[in-house]
């Protein structure tokens, strides 16, 4: 059973990029959770891109947390991130078009 309250949501803090859970123990996984964020960049600044990452980074950590909630999980183990990306081709798009791919994962799990 889990050990959040019924209606309590996950957070960041759920989220851990360890095999384990830091100060408890892993009961059982339930499964794996994935999330893919992408985000483009039509020839701005770094800064901006800097803030379409943040914003993918954001979206893929809200929905590993939505799934895992699915799942009926205490937190999300051993995420990682992996990052692409494509600048267009011009005959598709601008050349300065910037295509930002984050892909995140991990294993939810029940706590004891």
């Amino acid at each position: 059973m889990s050990r959040r309250s019924r209606g309590s949501r996950l957070t960041a803090r759920d989220l851990t990029t360890t095999p384990d859970y830091p100060g408890r123990e892993i009961e059982k996984p339930l499964g794996i959770v994935t999330s893919l964020s992408a985000e483009m960049d039509h020839g701005h600044s770094a800064s901006r891109l800097k803030e379409l990452m943040s914003t993918a980074i954001s979206n893929c950590y809200t929905q590993l947390l939505r799934q895992a909630e699915q799942l009926d999980a205490d937190a999300v183990v051993a995420v990682h991130f992996d990052y692409k990306q494509s600048h267009f081709d011009p005959e598709f798009g601008s050349s300065s078009d910037t295509l930002a791919l984050i892909m995140a994962y991990g294993t939810a799990v029940r706590l004891k």
